[in-house]
Parts: structure tokens; sequence; C-alpha cells
């Protein structure tokens, strides 16, 4: 009986056709150290992101401070009741929470994407009419105070929420 040589082929490869490769935007393999065995273990790390969107995408994460304004409610509203003709039930879902996503998302940055400068604003106008003491303004003033109250509440949710806090 002989010595048998050594035989080393590569049989350690990750396959996928085109209908895959389409439904998982960034794909990287990578074949591992043999530790333990004579094979190499494959490891398939994916990114479900398009990659037109890059690494400037961030995910999408629901604001709590959403909740405290009515309209909040009505857009998710309309996002889940909205027609869509899906194959399948997962697919309708997936739909659904993007147009819920993207509709929050544009909502939100027409609603508060300028609270730093009116709150800036308001606070200076509030400045103007207490340093008036004016009594025919006492509604404006009580407006104004309501107003910055909320945009105050907003952005200690927010925080809070950041901080993980309930």
């Amino acid at each position: 009986m002989g010595i048998m040589g050594i035989i080393e082929e590569r049989l350690d490869r990750a396959v996928a056709n085109r209908e895959w490769c389409s439904r998982f935007y960034h794909v990287e393999v990578q074949v591992l150290e043999a530790i333990s065995s004579d094979h190499n273990p494959i490891l398939i790390l994916y990114s479900d992101v398009p990659p037109e969107l890059g690494s400037s995408h961030r995910a999408f994460k629901f604001e709590a401070k959403w909740q405290l304004d009515p309209e909040c409610h009505d857009i998710i509203k309309a996002a889940w009741e909205q027609d869509v003709f899906e194959s399948n039930q997962l697919k309708d879902i997936q739909v659904r929470l993007s147009a819920c996503q993207r509709n929050l998302t544009r909502w939100s940055k027409v609603k508060f994407g300028k609270d730093a400068e009116i709150l800036k604003q308001k606070s200076k106008r509030l400045l103007e009419l207490q340093g008036n003491n004016s009594s025919d303004q006492v509604e404006v003033v009580k407006q104004i105070q309501k107003d910055i109250d909320d945009i105050l509440e907003r952005e200690e949710v927010k925080w809070k929420q950041r901080a993980k806090q309930n």
C-alpha cells in the first residue's frame, strides 16, 4: 500500500441565479478558515438597500413624537388602506409598509422640518409681546405659549426616544 497524495479541490462556493441576485442588491461571499473540518464555511452577507441609495441611506425609524399629532394616524391609515394588487400577502404588507414609511417621512419633513426656526421666531415674538404689557394681546400671548409648549414637548419626546427612555 502506498501513501495517498493530497488532492486539493475548491468545492466551497456560493451559487445564485439572476432572480436571486435581483432580490438581494448587495451580496458579499466570504470563504472562512476551515478550523475543525476539511470544508471551509461560507459566509454570505447581504444588504436589502439598493446600491443607488449607497451608504448615505438611513434606516427608517418611527418617531414617537409623530403620535402627538393627529395627522399621523390619518397618514398611516391612508397608506394601509390603499389599493394594492400583489400576488401574496407578504408582498402586500411590504408595499403598504413602504408607502407608510415614505408618507410619514415626507410629512415629517414638511410638518416638523422647521421646528427650531419656528421656536426661535415664536420665542422672540413672545418676548416682544410680554415686554409691551399690552392687555389686548393676552390671547395672542397664550397661543404663542401653547405653540412653544407643543414644539418643546415634541423635542422632549424625541430626545427621550433617542436616549431609549420610556
